[in-house]
């Protein structure tokens, strides 16, 4: 008996599970039918709205059609022009046309007439009286500044604009609006005005009381009638920005479905846009419908089916399951004690994967050392200015290279015996930690002054030596910093700090412990400031050019400009050297923009001021220019486009550049040269560049470096290394150029040497083109 009650039970008790969602379903997908023919059915009730008002407006358009046609043919007189709008507007027979107008361009009537614009309108409630009135031509309205006009002067011959709602006077209105001409010109529009008011009565006629809300609106989105469910009174506040339902009467509201259909979903809704148009596109209707609560009242209408289906299913199912509860009670017993065992086995594994956790977040598992997790809560506690805690930060420089060519557990093995060996040093009160990567932090009381730096200094010998592991030594590098926490506000200031200390050593200082400068912090935060003013949007447009003469030495005639880049930032409210902000455009990518921008100003100033001086202008050209290798493509574009000889502009870049460039650098500068371009070598005698080079490659130019010019009168030495830079210019068949010239001494002895160009204070200071003679005249 117990084996077919089961079979029994197993086959009956699923069968009824699945009759339930098939029966509720196949009730459902019936109200989801009924719901969507409701909704049909809705549509083409809107639809038929649409018809009568495109019926209505047809009757505007013909109107405003046969008016024009009249128009057109008027003579200038006033008298024509009332008798023809009184004709047009007795024709019009309707409540909703408020007035008629003509309305002329300036001096379009005749020629002594600026604005001529009769309007025939009613003046009672009733629509039973009109006049002609010319309020509208006076100065203080000005008709033809108002957008209706502007809209509809704008429109196409035969094509009629539609204005969105505005308040003019006593009421809000619509107006259609078509340009007429005469004698083959646009002369001014004829318009026709239909009142709002009127128009929120013609279509409150309808029922619209199932509708969430409704809208008509013209072909810009603008409505003009709106109608919603009183309840949702708060969903026309929302959506039209304070406007009552119904009319909006004092300016133009915007149709937005998106914010409109958010806002219904966010109150619980499921709108249904039915959305339709008028035959000539004039006019929308878009009308919101709930679906969701339209399919919810046919529900309703029919809960009496699914309680009884409800009921019947519940009675069936209650008998089967009261008939197998032994089975049920034997079944829930094995479950339970299957369920206790896995749960038993499954608090062992989480309670030992806990422990591994807590161990991994707070320990280092190579090192056994406490991570930076465990320093940031255990040395949390700072006091300013009273802390005789110290950080000494071991950064293990090679272990990044001996990643590379060690196994993982060789590696593993390393930091592990490194550990040992840092433990091995440092005093029993001293906390150690692993942060990140491959250092390490000993924080130290120093309660004598001097011990944290001598303890640093121990571990900078201490790992000068190899590490031995098994038969193979291991050296290891190691930077050392030191900082102290009275010095900080924060953990995290600290961790900066030391951070900056390391960063500050080089491959040469590795036998030094590295300390907190503040002076390479600041430099790093004006690096930051920098770098964001130089990515403001209006950055290129805050540089600018100076011009410094280059003279001959013999006469102190000018024989040339150098031009060079200032900026004045609005950021920084101040002027950043270009020492700054050069080698970082170099950095940020931006030099590219820069280059240019130089090399245009200086071809506009050679086209321009400069065009009859026969002065060349030098132009300083980053070597990170010539990575573009249409480079010279671009230059001849740009010459081209500006009428300017290659004669008249030199591009110079520095020797310390030269030095350290690219064979693709070489092969571009050799193209300019090439191309007939003048270049020229700054800063010459500080470099390392290669002779056989800058020799081969024929410069126009060799300029001398100011440090070699600076005391020139006073140092024998410098006048040697002045008159061999000289030869060796003549050799190469260059130009020489002394930069830095301040004193009438240095000048004298340049000119002695046989100098032929010079560059300096003592002739003038770099300066707007405009201040120069060739800029004043």
């Amino acid at each position: 008996m117990r084996t077919s009650v089961r079979i029994y039970n197993r086959v009956l008790i699923p069968f009824m599970l699945l009759i339930l969602p098939l029966g509720i379903s196949y009730l459902l997908r019936t109200d989801g039918i009924a719901t969507d023919k409701y909704i049909d059915d809705r549509r083409n009730y809107i639809e038929q709205v649409l018809d009568t008002i495109d019926s209505s407006f047809s009757a505007y358009e013909q109107l405003i059609y046969t008016t024009v046609k009249i128009t057109e043919e008027l003579a200038p007189d006033k008298a024509e022009h009332e008798a023809a709008l009184k004709l047009a507007f007795s024709s019009s027979r309707s409540a909703l046309v408020y007035g008629i107008g003509i309305w002329y361009e300036p001096y379009s009537f005749d020629e002594k007439t600026e604005r001529f614009g009769p309007y025939i309108h009613h003046i009672d409630s009733n629509n039973n009286k009109e006049e002609i009135t010319y309020f509208w031509n006076t100065p203080e309205y000005n008709y033809q500044n108002r957008e209706w006009y502007k809209t509809s002067l704008a429109a196409k011959e035969g094509e009629i604009s539609v204005s969105p709602p505005f308040f003019d006077s006593d009421y809000t209105y619509i107006t259609f609006g078509i340009p007429f001409s005469k004698e083959g010109k646009k002369t001014g529009v004829v318009t026709v005005d239909i009142v709002l008011p009127q128009l929120q009565g013609y279509l409150s006629d309808y029922n619209f009381s199932d509708f969430s809300g409704v809208y008509l609106t013209t072909k810009d989105n603008s409505i003009v009638f709106s109608k919603t469910d009183a309840s949702n009174a708060a969903i026309e506040k929302h959506a039209m920005e304070g406007e009552q339902p119904g009319l909006f009467t004092d300016r133009t509201a915007v149709y937005d479905e998106n914010e409109i259909t958010s806002f219904f979903e966010g109150i619980g809704q499921k709108p249904e846009i039915l959305t339709s148009e008028t035959e000539n596109g004039v006019f929308r209707i878009h009308a919101f419908l709930d679906r969701k609560a339209i399919f919810l009242n046919i529900i309703f209408r029919h809960s009496l089916q699914y309680l009884i289906f409800f009921l019947f299913w519940t009675s069936v199912l209650y008998l089967i399951i009261f008939n197998s509860s032994y089975l049920k009670r034997n079944y829930e017993n094995r479950l339970l004690n299957t369920e206790n065992e896995r749960l038993t086995e499954e608090i062992f594994k989480r309670k030992e994967a806990e422990s591994r956790l807590t161990f991994q977040a707070y320990y280092d598992e190579v090192s056994g050392l406490q991570n930076l997790n465990s320093f940031m809560e255990k040395e949390e506690a700072l006091q300013p200015g009273n802390d005789n805690r110290s950080l000494i930060q071991v950064s293990l420089n090679n272990m990044k290279e001996l990643s590379l060519i060690l196994s993982s557990t060789i590696i593993d093995e390393t930091l592990l015996a490194f550990t040992t060996r840092l433990k091995s040093v440092c005093p029993l009160e001293t906390r150690l930690y692993r942060a990140r990567g491959f250092s390490f932090f000993v924080v130290y009381d120093d309660q004598k002054t001097g011990s944290s730096q001598k303890l640093a200094e121990k571990l900078q010998n201490e790992f000068r030596f190899a590490l031995r592991l098994g038969s193979r030594d291991i050296r290891l590098r190691a930077k050392i910093g030191l900082v102290y926490f009275k010095d900080a506000e924060s953990l995290e200031q600290v961790l900066a700090m030391s951070q900056s200390a390391i960063a500050g050593l080089d491959v040469a200082d590795s036998g030094r412990v590295g300390l907190f400068d503040h002076s390479v912090q600041e430099q790093k935060a004006r690096h930051v400031v920098l770098d964001a003013a130089m990515s403001q949007p209006g950055f290129i447009s805050e540089l600018y050019m100076l011009y410094q003469y280059i003279v001959k030495t013999e006469d102190r005639s000018p024989a040339g400009f150098e031009a060079l880049m200032r900026w004045k930032s609005s950021v920084l409210g101040s002027t950043v050297s270009p020492a700054e902000f050069i080698p970082m455009a170099e950095e940020n990518g931006l030099i590219i923009g820069l280059g240019w921008f130089a090399i245009e100003e200086v071809l506009k100033a050679i086209s321009g001021p400069l065009k009859n001086s026969g002065l060349f202008v030098t132009v300083n050209v980053s070597p990170i220019q010539f990575i573009e290798l249409d480079f010279p493509d671009k230059l001849d574009n740009l010459l081209n486009q500006y009428a300017v000889d290659k004669n008249r502009l030199k591009l110079e870049i520095t020797e310390s550049s030269a030095a350290a460039a690219i064979e693709s650098f070489w092969q571009i500068i050799d193209e300019l040269i090439r191309r007939g371009y003048r270049l020229a070598i700054d800063d010459f005698g500080t470099g390392e560049s290669s002779f056989h080079r800058l020799y081969s490659m024929a410069f126009d130019t060799l300029k001398i470096d100011r440090s070699f010019v600076t005391g020139l009168n006073l140092d024998e030495r410098n006048q040697e290394i002045c008159r061999s830079l000289m030869n060796i210019g003549k050799t190469m068949g260059s130009q020489i150029v002394a930069e830095g010239v301040e004193t009438e001494e240095e000048h004298r002895v340049l000119r002695e040497i046989g100098i032929k160009y010079s560059q300096g204070y003592l002739y003038a200071r770099p300066q707007p083109l405009s201040e120069t003679e060739f800029g004043k005249s």
